[in-house]
């Protein structure tokens, strides 16, 4: 595994005009190949042929964790045009929440990479195929590992910049591992330790004739 570093971080400012989307769907279950065991999973092999292969998860945000966005200058919360990996959806309800903690920020490809190095957790055979059609590497694999990063960061936000330049691309860890963000929307914050509530003020829906906008209030 990679030597680690101290990470980088900074106290997040309370969340009052960050938002949580309902629903939020994935399109495929985490249960398949999950972690470390190359027993019938695809990494061993990432160049072989999919047809034959029950393709596992590529994504690499902790799963099940509380998500949220930012507002838009219209006020349309950025995880209702941006939201990645959608299923065609034309309405959405925006959730009002508040919450505050040690946030690590994700501003770069170089941030996701030092998380990798300090809480490194291989899933070379979870997402070898996967992540090898996406970027073309066939290698080992890093993620965080969450658990352990909730021992010492309350969130983990991705900024915009983040998502642009570094998401779906192959992000060099050390000169045996690399690492790929896949899943995240830009300027999606994932609440590890519990600290985030809804306000309590009213639920806001939105609804668009495509799923591309624009988007409207609908109430």
């Amino acid at each position: 595994m990679p030597k680690t570093r101290p990470p980088r971080g900074r106290l997040s400012p309370t969340a009052s005009a960050r938002w949580s989307l309902s629903p939020r769907t994935r399109r495929r279950s985490t249960r398949h190949c999950g972690g470390r065991s190359t027993r019938r999973c695809t990494g061993s092999r990432p160049t072989a042929p999919i047809w034959w292969l029950r393709s596992p998860p590529w994504w690499s945000f902790p799963w099940g964790a509380p998500h949220t966005t930012g507002t838009l200058p219209s006020g349309l919360p950025v995880g209702i045009p941006y939201v990645e990996d959608g299923l065609g959806w034309t309405d959405a309800v925006a959730i009002g929440v508040g919450g505050a903690g040690v946030t690590y920020e994700v501003r770069n490809a170089d941030d996701w990479a030092e998380l990798c190095r300090r809480y490194p957790f291989e899933v070379t055979a979870s997402r070898g195929h996967d992540w090898y059609r996406v970027t073309g590497r066939a290698g080992r694999w890093l993620l965080p590992d969450w658990g352990r990063v909730a021992q010492e960061w309350d969130a983990v936000h991705l900024t915009a910049w983040a998502y642009l330049t570094a998401a779906t691309r192959e992000i060099r860890v050390d000169d045996e591992y690399a690492s790929v963000i896949g899943g995240w929307a830009p300027d999606e914050t994932y609440w590890l330790t519990g600290r985030v509530r809804e306000t309590g003020e009213r639920r806001v829906r939105w609804s668009a004739r495509d799923p591309e906008g624009p988007w409207r209030r609908a109430d």
